[in-house]
């Protein structure tokens, strides 16, 4: 395999993984803000359905383990790049593929731009809005812990924060999900039907406060700056696609 077909190889692989990072992201997000939508299980045969509530507990995990396989991928077009300039008889074609175009056209600037943030910035977005959809989670009421959270939305989000009800794990409350997924309960033509959606508004996981929120908070933070240096680096890079570079070549 030739150097030029590693670095295309490379390159290709990038692209493929910006594609789950930034969709799965998308996806994700875009359905932790449905309250009344569930998540067909992978494994439906045992456990039914599943509580649209565990996307802003597993999913910000998922999104910053698909980003950083993202970032690998742009670090290894980078370095294999950078290898092939090193090259003393680099032909003109390798050249006009591994080298910015130093004269773009408006629109190739314009869809390298686009596909910076599609890479770089919707993961950050998508990261954002589940992190965001947690805050909504809150203390069940018992002991201690009702006398902050039933005081006001600032108590809640303190309480995620901070652990004002107390630091440790609980099964947390999801008011919008299992208000919507109870009424739908109420509406169920079969009795087995509507116990299966009660089932699915109670199913979902326990979370540890407060060490748990500020980890997705540096999660977040963590892919701020990487999605800073990326973005320096990739927002102008417009290559010659290989249909181009072997134009090049033959004039």
């Amino acid at each position: 395999m030739s150097d030029l077909e590693i670095f295309l190889e490379a390159r290709e692989r990038f692209y493929k993984r910006t594609l789950l990072s930034s969709g799965l992201g998308l996806l994700m997000a875009a359905a932790s803000r449905l309250p009344t939508w569930e998540v067909a299980a992978p494994v439906q045969w045992l456990v039914g359905t599943v509580n649209v509530g565990f996307l802003p507990i597993f999913g910000p995990i998922v999104i910053f383990a698909a980003y950083c396989f993202t970032i690998l991928g742009a670090e290894e077009v980078e370095a294999v790049g950078e290898a092939m300039r090193q090259k003393p008889d680099l032909s003109e074609v390798e050249r006009a593929l591994i080298e910015p175009n130093p004269h773009p056209s408006p629109r190739a600037r314009i869809a390298v731009f686009v596909l910076a943030l599609w890479t770089f910035v919707v993961p950050l977005v998508a990261y954002a809005i589940l992190l965001d959809t947690y805050f909504d989670f809150v203390r069940p009421g018992e002991t201690r812990a009702e006398i902050f959270f039933d005081k006001s939305r600032t108590d809640q989000v303190l309480d995620l924060l901070v652990g004002i009800g107390g630091w440790g794990s609980f099964k947390p409350v999801t008011p919008s999900i299992t208000d919507n997924l109870k009424k739908r309960a109420g509406h169920a033509d079969k009795k087995e039907e509507a116990d299966r959606i009660l089932g699915v508004a109670e199913m979902i996981p326990w979370i540890q406060v407060p060490l748990q929120t500020w980890a997705y908070i540096g999660g977040l933070a963590l892919m701020a700056l990487m999605s800073r240096r990326q973005w320096s680096l990739k927002r102008n890079d417009v290559r010659v696609r290989p249909a181009e570079a072997q134009s090049l070549g033959s004039e």
